[in-house]
């Protein structure tokens, strides 16, 4: 995981790393060690988007309870949306297809002292192989980039 800061034209961008342990919830023997949990809920059909948000952030709450390793954990809402929650309270729902990669970006960006509320502002992009050159030159100030490694 890698957030990518432009401090300016003339400065190379500030770059700060961060790894870290997740697992599903399907992975009963690594939830003990895991940074990370991405829950692997039932979809309930006929249910409206916010009683799933709702019933998601009860799940968020105490699989956090259970863990206290964990700092933060997502569900998948389904429809490209995933809530996120962290250790201090903090549950905040994104618009992206990949509530792992989200909850990486959240790992790394409460970690380095973001509000998980601000990453919703900030393009979170999955790579493989060779990371990116570093110069986000696209314009966006910040940049989280996040490689799974299994």
């Amino acid at each position: 995981m890698r957030i990518i800061e432009r401090n300016g034209r003339d400065r190379p961008p500030a770059i700060r790393m961060d790894e870290h342990h997740s697992a599903t919830t399907d992975e009963p023997r690594w939830l003990p060690f895991a940074d990370v949990i991405i829950l692997t809920p039932d979809r309930p059909t006929g249910r409206t988007p916010a009683a799933l948000l709702a019933t998601a952030a009860t799940a968020l709450r105490t699989v956090l309870a259970d863990h206290p390793g964990c700092l933060v954990a997502a569900h998948d809402a389904g429809q490209g949306r995933c809530l996120v929650g962290t250790r201090d309270g903090q549950i905040v729902a994104f618009r992206h297809p990949s509530p792992w990669a989200v909850a990486s970006a959240a790992h790394a960006w409460t970690v380095h002292g973001g509000r998980l509320a601000d990453l919703r502002a900030v393009p979170v992009t999955v790579t493989e192989g060779a990371p990116r050159p570093a110069n986000p030159s696209d314009g966006e100030p910040v940049r989280l980039e996040v490689r799974r490694v299994l």
